[in-house]
C-alpha cells in the first residue's frame, strides 16, 4: 500500500470502507490519533450558545428624528 493510499484511507472513510481487510490491516493509525470531543468542549467555539440582547430603541429613534447618536 502506497503512502498515498494510506493518507487517502485517513481521509475518506468511504475509501477505507471500501478496502479490503487486509488492506484496512496494513493502514496504520492516524498521527494525530483520535479526537473525540464532548459538546461541552465545543462551547467556547461556538460562543456557548448564549443570547446577547441589545435595546435598539433609542437608535431607532434617533434614526426616525434624524439626530446624532451620544
Amino acid at each position: 500500500m502506497s503512502v498515498l493510499d494510506i493518507i487517502h484511507a485517513w481521509k475518506d472513510e468511504d475509501y477505507r470502507r471500501g478496502l479490503t481487510e487486509a488492506e484496512r490491516s496494513r493502514v496504520p493509525d492516524h498521527p494525530a490519533g483520535l479526537v473525540e470531543l464532548e459538546n461541552a468542549d465545543l462551547d467556547p467555539a461556538t460562543g456557548g450558545g448564549g443570547v446577547i440582547s441589545v435595546d435598539l430603541s433609542c437608535h431607532v429613534t434617533c434614526a426616525l428624528n434624524n439626530c446624532a447618536q451620544k
